[in-house]
């Protein structure tokens, strides 16, 4: 009996999805054409999806199901009877829901009942549905045990591999093939063998792999669709599927069992292989690999094992992915431990590049390797392998120009295959993993891997003879070099871990780097600020001292030598604040001005705790303290044999000032001057204007006596630490003939003059010619005082330390090579850019008085 319309209509509404074609009438075939094969255990029917009349069929359906009046046109319901086009109908629902044939077991076919086992799907205007025999009625209870036994022991494998040498087992008791594989399919194309379970005497392939022909790119991609396949008997003749005039060919991705190509034929007989079952292992969307049963025989197999395996293999996939997933979690747990302790011990390190180099050996747990090399801001370090620095500046030359740049995480397998032109530079290097750390190419982590042999087995050429046999053919084993094992998903990213950990560590570096370097620039322009406020002030100081001394005096040469004493005084207290951070010490002040006049041993007391004065006192002090040493050596107490100098200051509780008086005794008379000079003035102004004191002068028939009150808050007592008795050498005089001898030889000498500073220069060559010298020589740079010294060999030399780029060291060294005395000059206020083979030079500090120039030439030449 025939659907009506209407029935149809209502039932099909339900296994199509979009728009539905408007229903066609009845179309009879006149002819028919030859198209796809089926293996021939199974029949094949496939009826027009809108008119629901049969467009394709096998050569063998009429004789298997009975029908000897099938023709194409027929009805669904004439093919398939009423009850059965209900039913499958009906399942097509679940297809329409998983994408994947429903299965339908024992169900009655044709007005002349077959019971079959049916498998139906949509293939594009194709209802395609494949019937095969039923199994027995106790199968099906045997294998569901079967399953729930294989699923129990599968539970207690945590581990891949275990779970890999189980699952092999379970499913080889499932089906009962000769040989049952688990494949794992690797990045580079070979399929690895995880595990594998046999039968007696047949060789095992555990640990090895198979060639790209044994699974090709085109069937992976097929096996993402249909995730089972059977092939029952390689040897027999496939059976033609015929087709409507004008239809396309048949798309057979989802039948189950549709024949293998004469390629696939020629590779399974070679192999020896009569009888296979694959099944896909899909893993988070993904071909993971196969589980594949191969039997040396011919093996029929019922719907009822296919849905019953491939129900085995979707739990094998879902364990495998939850073993990955559990795995990568510990990967990352382990990762992130060990790179959290390194970041953090990195992160305490002042440089980061130059930690992560030092402890890169650390780095090769993250990732199984045999090595590790790094490069990091332009410098190398490398464990595990002897690579020279050249070798790996060379790696990194070719990870920034390949494709462009390596920017994100690249491997190799074979560095033979892949980068032969690095195999040179990288002995011992199979496969090599790059983890670019930073956005741009620049530094890299390079993780390397020893070879490790690979056998892969590969089905028999042309009259070549298999390695290990099986059936009527077998396997040939090829043993490939130059390889190293694979880089994992779990490698990679832990690498990937790694790689965005020592980004974040080394990108906050390289910020603290900025940071530091901006401030240090804003640091700068403020310090040139401040030097440029300082040297202004310093100049009209000069320039105010220069007016006051030469009106001051009567005689040029007494003015120029009040002027030149005066600059020196400023440059003494200068030096003290900078060699006492911005301040300076009384006791040190008073022992620079006073030691040129201390003639006797008892001339000069000093009494009083030493004091701390900071930049700002110290520049005054140092003035007034320089006039008024001055004046005592010129018509004071300092001026003749029995004076005596007293200095002596406490602390004034009332006024909350220190209290400093300068008294003179046993000089000449002395009275009131009439006329203030530079001297009087400072005293009387620059204490309170610059500081808020008091200068307080009394002229006594004795001599004169000064007080000066200096502000506490201008004034420290110095630390315990830092206090030192007052001391004072005087100043032994040479004998008179001594004294002249030296002179002498002086005014007999040619001196060398190494000076870059023109003025400097001039002014050193004026005196030295005022004192009436030999000769002199100037050179501006070490070039030119070489050439002089071969040229003009000179009796003493004049060397300032500093020559803009140039050391002066190399003229000091080859003066001492020909014995010719010399002494340094310099304007740093310390002594450390002197060599220590060079400590006994006498060095003389910018600006300097021409008597302290002449008298170090003197005792240099002496």
């Amino acid at each position: 009996m025939e659907f009506s319309r209407e029935k149809r209509e209502a039932v099909w509404s339900e296994t199509r999805q979009g728009p539905r074609p408007a229903a066609t009438a009845p179309v009879e075939y006149e002819g028919m054409t030859s198209g796809n094969f089926l293996q021939a255990r199974g029949c094949l029917l496939c009826f027009d999806t809108h008119s629901l009349r049969l467009q394709r069929y096998s050569v063998n359906a009429p004789a298997f199901l009975s029908q000897s009046g099938m023709a194409l046109g027929n009805t669904f319901v004439q093919c398939a009877a009423e009850v059965a086009a209900r039913a499958i109908l009906g399942a097509l629902q679940e297809n329409q829901v998983t994408g994947r044939p429903a299965l339908l077991f024992n169900l009655p076919i044709g007005p002349q009942p077959v019971f079959c086992d049916i498998a139906v799907h949509v293939s594009g205007d194709d209802l395609v549905i494949e019937c095969t025999p039923p199994g027995p009625p106790q199968l099906a209870g045997s294998l569901i045990r079967h399953l729930r036994s294989a699923i129990d022991c599968m539970r207690e494998n945590n581990e891949l591999l275990s779970l890999c040498q189980a699952a092999v087992v379970q499913m080889r008791m499932i089906v009962d093939y000769d040989h049952v594989m688990l494949y794992r399919f690797a990045p580079h194309g070979l399929a690895e063998v995880m595990a594998d379970d046999c039968a007696p005497g047949l060789p095992r392939l555990s640990g090895q792999y198979i060639s790209r022909e044994g699974m090709p790119d085109i069937l992976r991609k097929l096996y993402r669709r249909s995730l089972i396949r059977v092939v029952e008997n390689v040897s027999a003749e496939p059976v033609e599927i015929l087709s409507a005039p004008g239809l396309p060919p048949l798309d057979l991705s989802l039948v189950m069992m549709r024949a293998s190509s004469e390629c696939r034929q020629a590779y399974m007989s070679a192999c020896g292989v009569e009888a296979t079952m694959l099944l896909a292992l899909i893993v988070d969307g993904a071909l993971w690999g196969m589980l594949i049963g191969r039997n040396y025989t011919p093996k029929n197999v019922t719907m009822d094992e296919r849905a019953v395996a491939k129900m085995f293999s979707e739990y094998v996939a879902l364990q495998i992915a939850a073993n990955v997933r559990a795995s990568r979690l510990q990967v990352t747990q382990k990762t992130y431990a060990a790179i959290h302790g390194f970041v953090h011990d990195a992160a305490s390190a002042t440089d980061i590049p130059a930690y992560i180099r030092a402890h890169a050996a650390d780095l090769m747990s993250q990732a199984e390797c045999d090595g590790v090399a790094v490069w990091i801001d332009g410098h190398p370090a490398v464990y595990g392998f002897e690579i020279s620095p050249q070798s790996v500046s060379e790696l990194v030359r070719w990870s920034g120009s390949y494709r462009g740049g390596i920017t994100h995480i690249w491997d190799t397998v074979s560095l033979v295959r892949d980068v032969p032109s690095l195999v040179t530079h990288l002995p011992g290097v199979a496969g090599m993993m790059v983890v670019p750390l930073t956005a741009q190419p620049g530094d890299y982590l390079y993780f390397f891997r020893k070879e490790k042999v690979r056998i892969v087995n590969r089905a028999p050429l042309p009259g070549e003879s298999p390695t290990v046999r099986y059936g009527k053919g077998g396997l040939c084993h090829d043993t490939v070099h130059d390889c190293s094992a694979t880089w994992t998903v779990e490698d990679e990213e832990a690498a990937e871990e790694l790689r965005a950990a020592l980004i974040e560590a080394t990108g906050t570096y390289y910020q603290a780097l900025l940071e530091q370097r901006s401030q240090a620039e804003a640091r700068q322009r403020l310090l040139n600020d401040e030097l440029t406020h300082r040297v202004k002030n310093i100049l009209s100081i000069v320039q105010s001292v220069v007016g006051r001394s030469i009106v001051e005096e009567r005689s040029q040469k007494d003015s120029i030598q009040r002027l030149r004493d005066r600059i020196k005084a400023l440059a003494v207290a200068h030096d003290q604040i900078v060699s006492a951070n911005s301040g300076g010490y009384l006791y040190a002040l008073l022992e620079a001005e006073l030691a040129p006049y201390t003639i006797r041993p008892d001339a000069i007391t000093v009494t009083g705790p030493d004091l701390w004065m900071p930049g700002k006192a110290l520049s005054v002090m140092t003035l007034l303290f320089h006039e008024l040493a001055t004046n005592a050596a010129k018509y004071g107490s300092l001026s003749c044999e029995a004076g005596h100098l007293a200095i002596s200051w406490t602390f004034n509780a009332v006024s909350q000032s220190w209290d400093i008086l300068w008294k003179e005794s046993g000089g000449p008379p002395v009275s009131e001057p009439t006329h203030l000079g530079f001297g009087s003035m400072l005293l009387s102004r620059a204490l309170t204007h610059e500081l808020g004191g008091v200068a307080e002068r009394t002229f006594c028939p004795d001599g004169v006596n000064i007080l000066l009150s200096v502000p506490a808050r201008f004034v420290n007592q110095a630390p315990e630490h830092d206090r030192k008795p007052w001391s004072m050498t005087h100043q032994n005089s040479h004998a008179p003939a001594e004294d002249q001898k030296r002179d002498v030889n002086l005014r007999n000498a040619h001196v060398l003059i190494v000076e870059d500073q023109m003025l400097i220069a001039m002014e050193i060559e004026d005196i030295l010619t005022d004192h009436g010298v030999a000769g002199v020589l100037t050179a501006a740079s070490v070039s030119e005082a070489k050439k002089l010294i071969l040229s003009s060999r000179p009796d003493v030399a004049v060397l300032d330390i500093n020559l803009g780029e140039e050391d002066v060291i190399d003229v000091a060294v080859i003066l001492r090579e020909r014995k010719v005395a010399f002494i340094f000059t310099t304007g740093y206020t310390g002594e450390d850019m002197i060599p220590p083979e060079f400590a006994d030079v006498p060095v003389i500090h910018k600006p300097y008085a021409p008597s302290v120039l002449i008298r170090n030439l003197q005792a240099a030449l002496a």
